[in-house]
């Protein structure tokens, strides 16, 4: 068994490749423009280190977003060509899901955050059980009041967004808040990837919606937004 791993959503662009259950590959991403410039040739070196053909993938694993418009395009095309074109299944995952506590890490609460721009802030709770295992709830696309106000209850943050994340929810003093800055948890994505291949909850004929969770830029500027 063989699988590609690949997001593009935020700044923290990865590619890496499972087989046999373990990570052979794992490279981070050039994030301009977008990831764009470096995305295919990473995933040629992956396949090259691997001793893999694209058509000797038994799966794909994306994230489908919340995220940057055009980064999310960029990893979901790659892997909805390389799906249909091989007939491989093709799973979307949500990239909130990835932006999570590592198998070092201790158990408890703690939210992933994704900075949204002018559009709010990608907000998602969750719990790392004592047995490892994380349980999430929704990703939601929430206004910068009621993030923060979440925020100070968890106080155990994961997000790929940097200090103006920090400074939008007016928090960069705040010393019992814990921040980690961090890119997609990789072995998360696998077992993700791993249950929705065994509950057959992928496509082969190169469909993938993606999980905007907001208008678009367009859309925006038609009217005043409530998330800022």
């Amino acid at each position: 068994m063989a699988t590609l791993l690949l997001d593009t959503s935020t700044d923290f662009g990865v590619v890496a490749v499972v087989k046999k259950g373990a990570i052979v590959f794992c490279k981070e991403l050039d994030s301009s423009p977008f990831h764009s410039n470096a995305l295919m040739p990473a995933v040629d070196e992956a396949l090259r280190t691997a001793n893999l053909k694209a058509s000797e993938l038994h799966s794909i694993v994306v994230g489908k977003g919340p995220g940057s418009y055009t980064g999310i395009r960029v990893g979901v095309a790659c892997a909805k060509v390389l799906s249909y074109a091989c007939q491989i299944p093709l799973i979307g995952v949500c990239s909130l899901e990835l932006f999570v506590p590592n198998d070092s890490e201790p158990p408890g609460a703690f939210a992933s955050l994704i900075d949204a721009r002018s559009g709010g802030i990608f907000f998602l709770e969750g719990t790392k059980n004592e047995d490892g295992t994380i349980v999430t709830s929704e990703a939601k696309l929430l206004p910068v009041n009621i993030v923060r106000e979440r925020v100070l209850s968890i106080k155990r943050l994961f997000t790929p967004s940097g200090e103006h994340l920090q400074e939008r929810l007016d928090l960069r003093k705040d010393q019992s808040i814990s921040w980690t800055r961090c890119g997609p948890n990789i072995q998360q994505m696998k077992r993700i990837g791993e249950t929705k291949l065994a509950q057959k909850a992928y496509t082969t004929n190169g469909r993938l919606e993606i999980l905007y969770l907001r208008k678009t830029q367009p859309e925006l500027k038609k009217g005043p937004s409530s998330l800022n």
